[in-house]
């Protein structure tokens, strides 16, 4: 969660969302950890300003488009350039959030049931730059990371 909320958001290896694999349960306990660590990151109140007004209006339309639910932040000051850590949960691929880069501090949330369909969510996706570790530790432990698309991480440790 930290390169999703360090600089606003602004930082090319950000994630863009999180596919959680779960049920609605393990959703509920993952988002309320990440409740919490938002919360902490933001504690000192000094949220990094978003890089210009165009920027902002664009944030700020995909978070006001979304049909999810903003379960935590969600906090918009257009005279500072400021938007607050933001939580989406109930994100679907078809989703204001999903439909282009988010460089900001929004952080979609797309709850899936299996690991197969988390990889099928990802391929109908654009390469990543990166791919996060522990997503690919996990798949590697279930003989399912070739199915994934090359991000610069896989092609330079995997392939």
């Amino acid at each position: 969660m930290w390169g999703k909320f360090c600089n606003a958001g602004q930082i090319c290896i950000g994630s863009d969302h999180l596919v959680l694999v779960g049920t609605p349960e393990q959703e509920e306990k993952f988002l309320a950890l990440a409740k919490k660590v938002a919360t902490t990151f933001s504690r000192g109140g000094n949220i990094a300003r978003i890089v210009n007004e165009a920027h902002f209006e664009r944030l700020s339309g995909l978070l006001k488009n979304t049909k999810g639910q903003v379960i935590h932040g969600g906090e918009l000051d257009k005279s500072e350039l400021k938007i607050g850590i933001t939580i989406v949960q109930g994100v679907t691929k078809d989703d204001s959030l999903m439909s282009d880069e988010i460089f900001g501090p929004l952080l979609p949330v797309l709850r899936v049931g299996t690991v197969d369909e988390a990889i099928s969510l990802i391929r109908q996706s654009e390469t990543p730059l990166a791919m996060y570790p522990h997503i690919l530790i996990y798949l590697l432990t279930m003989n399912k990371v070739h199915l994934l698309p090359k991000s610069g991480l896989y092609q330079q440790h995997h392939g």
